[in-house]
Order: structure tokens, then C-alpha cells, then sequence
């Protein structure tokens, strides 16, 4: 079975490719055009969205810790939870409520509508809730610097106020409102343009800031292990998205020294309390000493018992365990009942305590875990599944401290006893050696008030340790890059979108060219003939440029031109093809009509008729008839009527303008023509025109249609098959093909109508060799005239383009 010839270019062609791009040349045109309109469309009427951007360095810096080689008690926090502080809707709240964000003034362009963003002409203040006006733009018009006029459309009611300027006054749309003006040159110069209402202003309510800007907000870790986080602020105003930016920056930084600040301060208040307890204590240790000397007439060179030094060296244990003792118990009272205090701080007071780096790490973790839930706290509520792990991980902290709070305790409290029971033995020994009593009340009395100025001491030393450590407490973040106001529009990119306008306008062209190509069906070249069949080449006709006349008889009127001479060759070519005397008959066809058979046979025909040859066509296309058209004749008799014998040969022959050469009409459209093409009667007209002409040119009809022309062919002794260059579809080949195998038509040859002789090249010979010729070309001798008149015009080609 015989492969069928297929509709797709599968081969590449680069002449047929360039042949496609030029013929597509005005849709490429065409198609950029509409790409980089709708680029210059685009960034015309898109908002341009402007990014502002700064980064922050999380970093901890106390300086006044490291002078004073004391610890860093500053708070340790990691970046995400920096991040989700930076977002959380308190903070957001905070540095929205410090910008001027409640009124947004707009000013009406001729395209675009842009906000004034701290450039308004005018101010507006107003006084209590804005309920009615939420998100309702309110237009503003001024008649002069002293009146302004205000239109606005609320709940589908447009209402209209005229008030002054510089006063305040009471709106049935809002309570109080005062308009300022800032300046009236410009208002004056905006007034002047097409709007009526050149200015509008969109309230706000400042509970709603949050959410309407929240979303222009990116913030990001840029580098974790530097600790840097990048702002983004994406907004339609490039001066105020800058502004939000570095207000967030520089509200964070005061929000993060206040925190840093609280734990300090709560720890200073609460040792000022225990200072203002001991205060006390030692005031009246103090008094009562004082009264004991002044009443035993003592002074500080009284000479103590020899015990005295015994009973001192004890009682400065006893002193040291009871400092201890109060500082666990201070610490313990602090962690059970101030959740925020500052246990970092407190570590200065273990100081001496036993298992002090036990206690100091359980410290540290708890501080750890109470900080990382207010972190979680802004974003998370307190009945979260989170938080209730973190509280039971508290609470387990807090009971390792208690245990070993009270561990500690105890052995404090056995080694007071112990400490307790040798001066009391000391005590005895004195008794023993007759010391009064009074001496041993002013060693008690002495020895208790140094215990207090001791303890007193330890406080005023830590509170100064406190307050320095906290006037040096600096925000841990460092600003590495500040925000600037944008000049460049972060969205649309006008690189971005003209660059894709141009990939789009060479996708959609490079689409357009392939489908072309790979659909472009129609025959080229003679190799697409070859390629499937192998028949005699009879000679090509090159492509007309002019109008063909209606009468389409080109060769009596150009007898010099480009497709005479390709006749004249044909009709050498049909010498070869039978050399055989007397007349013959020569069958013209093709696959559809449109191909150029009618236009061939005339012609042909024609310059047959120069040879001094008498020939006649006959015109059997009685469905769609044309040589009487041609030749201008009526068609009310020919080849139908003829063959019904209505009328003779002899009526119906017409004489053409040239020797020689007469013509047939087709006659009336008849109901029946293949049954008339195909009888007796026609074998009978054609041998009776044998006697008079030498030359029978037939113009059958498409046999890619109606099969009537196949005998007529059969019979013909140049059966001739007509393609057209760029109109023939590849396909028709197989006609062909089928007319040779089923019909038994060997001697078929094929001529090819409206060839391009400018894309080829060359005339006959290169593509259009073939069997029957000499292969010569033109652009020599006297056919230079039409060779010439197709020389390239730039003029002629940008007309051709818009016509196009």
C-alpha cells in the first residue's frame, strides 16, 4: 500500500522557511506593535507599587557591665521570635498609631490617581469616631483660600457641604472637622485643570490600620548567622512606604530597651524594699547600742573579755549564715511571687551560698522559660496548647529551686545551731570568770548591729551594681541599613515588562511562523513533485506580476515576455514527447480549479498558433465555463449543444484575433455534462476536428473534483496535468499518482503555473530541471525589459506591507 503524502512540513526547508517569514512579515509587524502597546498600556495604568527597605542587626551590647566586670544580665532571644515580635498585632499597633496614617489625601491625575503623602495643600482634623465615612472617599473642591466645597456619597446618599477653612465646624456626616490650608498656590494651579473636585481624602479608623497595612509588610531573616532581619514595606507611595519602615525600625529599638529595662527596674524596687526593711533594723540595733553605752557609760575603747575574740570569730559565721539564709529566702519570695523579676539579677545574691552554680544555672533556665512565653504571648493566646507546656516546665523549674533552696536552708539552720551552741559554752566560761552582765548584753547588741550594717551594705552595693548595669542597657538591635525613599517602582518593572512584551511578541511570531510552516501544504518546488512521483517536467510558466487581462491571452500582447518564451519552450518540449505525424490532441487539467489550466491551455494554444499551426481549444469545464469569457463571446451554443446536436461543429467554431487559432465555447451548463463528455458523440466531434486542425487543446475540468475530463485525457496525446506554485497543495500529488496507476496514463506530464523566478534564482535549470528542455534561464537578451521591471522598490515594499 502506497504511503499517503502528508499535510505537515516534515522536513525544514530554509528557502520555504524565509518564503513563510516574509509572507507573515505584516502579522510580525503587527504583532510587535500589539505586544509593546500593551507594555506601554500596562505600565500606564498600573499603580506602581514602590518597596522601601531597611535591615537590623539583633546584637546585645552593654558596655557599662564590662567596665564593671559584673555579669550580663541582659535577655537572650533568638531571631524568629524577633521576627514574630516585628509582626505581632500590639506592637504594629504601636508604630501605625505614631504615623500619619488615619487620612489618606489623594489627588485626581488624568490617568492614574496618586496620594499625597505629607505634600498635601491642605490638612484635615477632625474629632471623635469616623463611623459613616470608613473607606468613603470624600472629595474636596476650593472655591477660593477661605471656602472649600466637600461631596461625599454615603450609604448611597451624595451630600454636598460648603464650609470655611480655619474653623471648626459640625457635619452631619462627622461631628467636628477643621480644614487647613498648607498651600493655596498649588490648590490654585490644581484647580484650574478638568476636575471639579480635584482632591479627595479616604478616612481610616485607627483600629483598622493594622489590618490595612500589616499586609504591605515583609519581614524576613536575611542572614541568621549575622543576626540581621530584613523590612520590606510595599506600598503605592514610595515616601510614606519609607516612612513606615524606619518609624518600625526606630519603635522597635525603643520597645526593645524598655523590656530590656523592666526586669531591671522591677529587681531595683524590690531591693529597695528589703533596704528600707534593713534600714530599719539597723536604725534601731544603732539606737539600742547607743542607749546601752550611754547608760554603762561605755566607749569604744572598753576592753572586751578574752573570749570576746573567740565569740567574734563565731559570730561572723553565724553573720555569714545568716546572709545566706536571707538571700535564699529573698530569692525564694521573688520567684514565687513577681513572675517578671529579673533572676538574672538576683544571682548576684547567691554570692557565697553553697551550691551557688547549681542554683544560678536553675536560675538561668527559668528566666529562660518565663521570657520565651511572653515572646509566644504576642502571638499566641494563653489557653494555647504551647503555653500550657511551657507553664508545666515552670512549674517543674520553680520546684528544683525550692528543693534546693530548702536543702541549703537546712544545712544553714544546723550550722546556726551548732555555731549558736559554742558561744553560748563561750558565754559560760565568761559567767564563770565574773564578767558582768552588761558586758555580755553590749557584745550581743554589738554583734547584732554588725550583722544589720553588713547586710545593709551587701544591698546598697547591689542596687548601685542594678542602676549602673541598666543606664547602660542599649537596644540589642543596630540598624545596618536605613530606608530611603524608593525613585524606582518595585512593581511594574518596566525592564521586566517590556522584556516580556518582546519574549511574548518573538514566542507569538515564532508560533505564527511554525504553524505556517509546518501547515504550509502547498507546493514550492519541483522536488515536491519528484520527491513522490516521477513523470516528464513539460516546462513551468513563471509567475504574472500585472493584472492578468479577462481574456487572459497574455502571449499576443507581450510576444517578448518572460512567460512567452516559457511557452515557446513548452512547445518544444511537446516535440519530445511524440514525434509521431498528423494532429493531435492535447488534454489539459487539474486537481481544482483556481490552478491556472484555462490560462495555460490559452496561452499555450496562442504561441502554437505563432508556428503557423492550426489549433482550436475546446472548452469541456461546462460547469464552470471561462474561454468565452476570454474571448468576449456569447455562450449560448458550443461543446453542449454539440454534443445533443443542437447546433454543428461549424456553427459553433469562433475565429480568436490570432491565425490559426479557434475556439470552442463550453455552450449552455447542461444537467447531465460527464454523461455528454463521456459519449460516442465526443469521439466523433474530436476525430471530425482532426481533419481541419493540427492541434486540439482540450480544457477539461478539474479532475480533483469531477472525474468527467479522464477519458478525454486517456485518449489525449499530450495529456497535460497543471499545478500552481504556492496554491497546489502537496496532497494533489496524489492525484496524480492515482490518474497514472488506475488509468494507465504513462504519458501524463506535468506543467507548473505562477512560478517564482525572483525566490529560485534561476529559470528552468536548479529546482525546476527537468527531463524535456535546455535548462536555460532568463535575465539576458531582449527579455531584460521584464527582468528590470522587478527590481527591488522600497516604496512599492512598504506599500505591499500595508496593503498587507
Amino acid at each position: 500500500m502506497e504511503k499517503r503524502i502528508s499535510n505537515l512540513n516534515d522536513e525544514f526547508d530554509l528557502g520555504l522557511f524565509i518564503k513563510v517569514v516574509k509572507n507573515n512579515i505584516a502579522w510580525i509587524i503587527l504583532f510587535f506593535i500589539i505586544a509593546f502597546l500593551m507594555a506601554f498600556l500596562y505600565l500606564r495604568y498600573t499603580y506602581p507599587i514602590y518597596s522601601a527597605k531597611a535591615v537590623i542587626q539583633i546584637q546585645q551590647k552593654n558596655d557599662q557591665t564590662n567596665v564593671l566586670q559584673v555579669k550580663d544580665y541582659s535577655v537572650k532571644t533568638d531571631l524568629p521570635s524577633k521576627i514574630e515580635l516585628l509582626k505581632s498585632p500590639v506592637f504594629l499597633d504601636t508604630v501605625f498609631s505614631k504615623l500619619p496614617l488615619d487620612a489618606s489625601y489623594y489627588q485626581i491625575g488624568n490617568v492614574l490617581n496618586f496620594e499625597m503623602y505629607k505634600t498635601s495643600p491642605f490638612e484635615i482634623e477632625y474629632r471623635n469616631q469616623i463611623n459613616e465615612l470608613n473607606n468613603v472617599p470624600v472629595y474636596f473642591s476650593f472655591t477660593d483660600e477661605k471656602n472649600v466645597n466637600i461631596n461625599a456619597n454615603v450609604n448611597n446618599i451624595e451630600r454636598t457641604f460648603r464650609i470655611q477653612t480655619e474653623k471648626w465646624v459640625r457635619l452631619p456626616i462627622i461631628d467636628s472637622l477643621i480644614v487647613h490650608v498648607k498651600n493655596y498656590d498649588k490648590i490654585r494651579k490644581d484647580m484650574k485643570g478638568v476636575n471639579e473636585y480635584p482632591y479627595y481624602v479616604i478616612f481610616s479608623r485607627k483600629e483598622n490600620l493594622v489590618r490595612q497595612y500589616s499586609s504591605t509588610l515583609e519581614i524576613s531573616v536575611e542572614n541568621e548567622a549575622a543576626g540581621t532581619i530584613e523590612i520590606y514595606c510595599n506600598e503605592r507611595n514610595a515616601a510614606k512606604a519609607s516612612n513606615i519602615v524606619n518609624t518600625l525600625v526606630e519603635e522597635f529599638k525603643k520597645y526593645d530597651i524598655a523590656k530590656q529595662s523592666e526586669s531591671a527596674d522591677n529587681t531595683i524596687k524590690f531591693v529597695d524594699n528589703q533596704l528600707k526593711i534593713f534600714y530599719d533594723k539597723l536604725y534601731d540595733s544603732e539606737v539600742e547600742l547607743q542607749n546601752f553605752k550611754t547608760t554603762n557609760k561605755l566607749n569604744d575603747d572598753t576592753p572586751l573579755p578574752d573570749f570576746s575574740n573567740r565569740i567574734n570569730d563565731l559570730e561572723k559565721q553565724l553573720n555569714d549564715l545568716q546572709l545566706q539564709e536571707s538571700s535564699l529566702k529573698i530569692i525564694e519570695q521573688a520567684i514565687s511571687e513577681n513572675e517578671n523579676m529579673d533572676i538574672y539579677k538576683l544571682i548576684s545574691l547567691l554570692s557565697g551560698v553553697r551550691q551557688e552554680s547549681v542554683l544560678e544555672s536553675f536560675l538561668k533556665e527559668l528566666r529562660k522559660l518565663i521570657f520565651k512565653k511572653q515572646d509566644i504571648l504576642y502571638s499566641r493566646t494563653k489557653n494555647s496548647n504551647l503555653i500550657s507546656v511551657i507553664d508545666y516546665q515552670i512549674d517543674v523549674q520553680r520546684k528544683l529551686i525550692y528543693e534546693t533552696i530548702k536543702a541549703n536552708l537546712s544545712d544553714i539552720y544546723n550550722k546556726k545551731i551548732e555555731i549558736e551552741d559554742r558561744i553560748l559554752s563561750y558565754e559560760d566560761e565568761i559567767k564563770r570568770s565574773a564578767l558582768s552582765f552588761d558586758r555580755i548584753e553590749f557584745i550581743r547588741l554589738q554583734i547584732l548591729n554588725n550583722i544589720n550594717q553588713g547586710y545593709y551594705n551587701k544591698l546598697v552595693e547591689i542596687k548601685s551594681q542594678l542602676s549602673i548595669s541598666n543606664a547602660g542597657i542599649t537596644s540589642e538591635n543596630r540598624l545596618l541599613e536605613a530606608s530611603t525613599t524608593p525613585t524606582v517602582p518595585f512593581f511594574p518593572s518596566q525592564r521586566i515588562v517590556v522584556l516580556s512584551a518582546l519574549i511574548g511578541w518573538i514566542i507569538v511570531s515564532l508560533a505564527l511562523i511554525v504553524i505556517r510552516y509546518l501547515f504550509h501544504n502547498e507546493i514550492t518546488s519541483m522536488k515536491e513533485i519528484f520527491k513522490h512521483i516521477s513523470v516528464p517536467m513539460l516546462g513551468i510558466v513563471p509567475n504574472y506580476r500585472d493584472t492578468i487581462p479577462i481574456s487572459q491571452l497574455l502571449v499576443d500582447k507581450k510576444p517578448k515576455s518572460i512567460i512567452a518564451e516559457s511557452l515557446r519552450s513548452i512547445r518544444s518540449n511537446l516535440e519530445f514527447l511524440s514525434t509521431s505525424e498528423g494532429p493531435k490532441v492535447l488534454a489539459i487539467t487539474s486537481t481544482i480549479s483556481g490552478e491556472g489550466k484555462t490560462f495555460v491551455a490559452l496561452n499555450l494554444a496562442g504561441i502554437i498558433a505563432f508556428s503557423e499551426k492550426k489549433v482550436i481549444i475546446l472548452d469541456l469545464d461546462m460547469r464552470k465555463p471561462k474561454i468565452h469569457v476570454g474571448f468576449g463571446v456569447p455562450n449560448d451554443k458550443g461543446m453542449s449543444t454539440i454534443l445533443i446536436n443542437r447546433n454543428s461543429i461549424e456553427d459553433c467554431i469562433f475565429k480568436s484575433s490570432l491565425n490559426n487559432l479557434d475556439f470552442i465555447t463550453a455552450g449552455p451548463v447542461p444537467p447531465n455534462p460527464s454523461e455528454l463528455i463521456i459519449s460516442a458523440k465526443m469521439v466523433e466531434v474530436i476525430n471530425e476536428l482532426k481533419k481541419k486542425y493540427d492541434l486540439i487543446v482540450i480544457d477539461n475540468p478539474p479532475i480533483g473534483l469531477v472525474t468527467d475530463g479522464i477519458k478525454i485525457i486517456k485518449m489525449a496525446d499530450y495529456p497535460v496535468y497543471v499545478f500552481r506554485e504556492n496554491f497546489s497543495k502537496r496532497n494533489f500529488v496524489q492525484n496524480v499518482k492515482k490518474l497514472i496507476n488506475d488509468n494507465n496514463i504513462n504519458n501524463l506530464s506535468i506543467i507548473v503555473n505562477s512560478v517564482d523566478i525572483k525566490r529560485s534564482g534561476y529559470g528552468y535549470s536548479g529546482v525546476y530541471d527537468y527531463d524535456y528542455g535546455y535548462g536555460y534561464g532568463y535575465g539576458f537578451g531582449y527579455y531584460d525589459e521584464d527582468i528590470r521591471r522587478d527590481k527591488f522598490n522600497l516604496k512599492e515594499f512598504f506599500k505591499n506591507l500595508i496593503s498587507k
